[in-house]
């Protein structure tokens, strides 16, 4: 699996969970929207493990540098919570137009409910 966006030092897999054929790994270091803002991939298999295609990327919109989104990543059906490293979580969810922040920020609506409502279509599959 690789970011499909990735470059070097962006931390891909410095975070990792799985469940069943859905695969989050967090790029804390990753520079969109801004430097080290960071980021979490969500990938899908279809054919058991032997491949997996890049399904979602979450971020936050309202990200500041060095964020680090995807310091933390965890998964329990269709519900993805990324942790960050400015003591936020954000929890994104195909139920939740758009994810929200459920510790510790200072805005407690995010946007992503594209990639949200693109992981809720893969994970219907």
């Amino acid at each position: 699996m690789t970011a499909s966006d990735g470059e070097a030092e962006d931390y891909f897999g410095y975070s990792v969970a799985m469940s069943g054929d859905t695969v989050v790994v967090g790029a804390m270091r990753h520079d969109d929207p801004k430097w080290n803002s960071g980021s979490a991939f969500v990938f899908n298999t279809t054919d058991g493990g032997a491949t997996y295609e890049q399904v979602a990327k979450l971020t936050d919109p309202d990200a500041g540098t060095r964020d680090s989104l995807g310091y933390s990543v965890a998964i329990a059906g269709a519900v993805v919570v990324v942790g960050s490293d400015n003591n936020a979580a954000y929890v994104f969810s195909p139920t939740v137009a758009t994810p929200t922040a459920a510790l510790g920020s200072d805005s407690a609506t995010r946007a992503g409910g594209t990639f949200l409502a693109l992981l809720a279509t893969v994970l219907a599959l």
